[in-house]
């Protein structure tokens, strides 16, 4: 996360995907004037996944935290 907030946009698959032109980083509370409806379902969808990465991420440590329990139920041994 700290290269992302430190280094730059990328333009290239910025305007690949979504045809966003290189200049300033805009934000807006709806849909900018010179935005698509796709390009805020990308953003949405993007929020999404990423969100759910993140409880993915947090499950699968809370499993690990006990390590015994983890590995009865992710191998399914049920006498360990």
């Amino acid at each position: 996360m700290g290269a992302v907030a430190t280094s730059p946009p990328n333009y290239t698959a910025a305007f690949a995907q979504n045809e966003v032109p290189r200049g300033p980083v805009v934000t807006s509370v709806g849909i900018p004037e010179n935005g698509s409806l796709g390009a805020q379902v990308v953003g949405l969808m993007q929020a999404i996944y990423s969100y759910g990465g993140a409880m993915l991420y947090e499950i699968r440590n809370s499993k690990i935290y006990i390590l015994a329990e983890y590995l009865r139920r992710s191998l399914g041994i049920a006498s360990l």
